[in-house]
């Protein structure tokens, strides 16, 4: 028997890995919102097994995050017919050279996923134009924008205040290549000269790749945080410079991938009332937020961007925390973005989720299949 159709969409969202960061951000967040806001009827958040949603449970949205698991992408395109919603925090089809080849899945199943999709939803339009660039089709024409958000403390913001330290935050790898040894050095310097500790938030600095333990050897290492915890340190620790830099030299793949990422280190430093130091790179400048000093990587640009921060930037805190949180509340982008793509992504009839479980088609059939719908090849 076919479930009911009610009035408000019921999403089963399918992540990467249901405990992550990412998923934290750009599914659990939204979703959560979304529910509160009475948007939504209901909602699951489950990986490529499905095991923990009931085989009963009905649907009528099938959101799919970051498409790395081939044979599941696959049974998707195949089973619905490209009737659903694929989000796409990065260019997982570039190859940037500061990530082991290991860690990116097969991009083939990925460009069919993108093409096939009724609704992709991505931080930007740039990403949307970076996937249609390297195969994915017309891209662009089926992305609905939905710039990373966050659910701020409702508490008025504190003065500002001189900064007490550096905040520098990795969720993955450092994205730094050719501008590390410059960046990290102005970094060290800097906060060596003014008496000011390095929080790192993140994997063991070795992970970071060679020479990063060195160059930030002060550096106080406050481990790996789940999101909650994070946003929730970043609301309660007093004044901080937060340090964002990105790779702008280096090889085509590794700036593709760079320039596809969103400025996410913006809302979260300026949305919690710290100003911030920003590499000159396009989701710094490309971006609908005004905040903190943005510079080249030179070492000397660095330490006059710190300096800066430290000097005078800091005051503008109160005026550039209002500007984020108005403009990225995740209230307001998941009525005003999320609850949009979702309505464009719901399926003409509702299905149950053992319809989804046990279906089966060839990886071969549905590529070629998905390659004949878009004109690809």
């Amino acid at each position: 028997m076919t479930p009911p159709r009610g009035d408000k969409p019921r999403v089963l969202a399918i992540a990467e890995d249901p405990h992550g960061l990412v998923t934290a951000c750009r599914v659990h967040a939204p979703l959560m919102t979304l529910m509160r806001l009475r948007l939504i009827d209901d909602y699951w958040v489950t990986d490529a097994s499905m095991a923990n949603v009931p085989p009963d449970a009905p649907f009528d949205v099938v959101w799919l995050q970051r498409a790395r698991d081939r044979d599941l992408t696959l049974r998707l395109i195949g089973r619905l017919d490209g009737q659903f919603l694929l989000d796409m925090d990065d260019l997982l089809v570039a190859r940037p050279s500061y990530i082991e080849e290991e860690d990116f899945p097969q991009a083939d199943h990925i460009r069919a996923a993108v093409r096939a999709c009724a609704v992709l939803t991505a931080p930007s339009l740039r990403l949307a134009g970076l996937l249609a660039e390297r195969g994915c089709g017309d891209a662009p024409s089926k992305t609905v924008v939905c710039p990373n958000a966050l659910e701020f403390p409702r508490q008025p913001p504190a003065e500002p205040t001189t900064p007490r330290g550096i905040l520098l935050t990795q969720s993955h790898r450092l994205a730094l290549t050719a501008s590390k040894e410059a960046v990290l050095s102005a970094i060290r310097d800097f906060a060596h000269e003014n008496v000011l500790p390095v929080y790192y938030f993140g994997p063991p600095l070795s992970t970071l790749g060679a020479g990063v333990a060195d160059s930030l050897a002060s550096v106080v290492s406050c481990g790996y945080l789940d999101f909650w915890r994070y946003h929730a340190l970043l609301a309660a620790w007093p004044a901080m410079i937060g340090a964002a830099p990105l790779e702008t030299q280096g090889d085509a793949e590794t700036l593709a991938f760079v320039a596809a990422k969103s400025d996410i280190k913006m809302v979260e430093y300026a949305g919690h009332g710290h100003t911030g130091v920003y590499s000159d790179a396009a989701p710094f400048t490309d971006t609908d937020l005004v905040v903190g000093t943005v510079v080249s990587n030179s070492y000397e640009s660095w330490v006059s961007g710190l300096q800066t921060a430290l000097n005078d930037a800091w005051r503008m805190c109160a005026a550039q925390q209002a500007h984020v949180v108005d403009t990225r509340s995740m209230e307001s982008v998941a009525a005003d973005c999320w609850q949009p793509a979702i309505t464009r992504a719901r399926l003409p009839r509702p299905l149950r989720a053992r319809e989804l479980m046990s279906a089966r088609l060839t990886a071969r059939g549905v590529l070629a299949r998905a390659r004949r719908v878009v004109g690809g090849s």
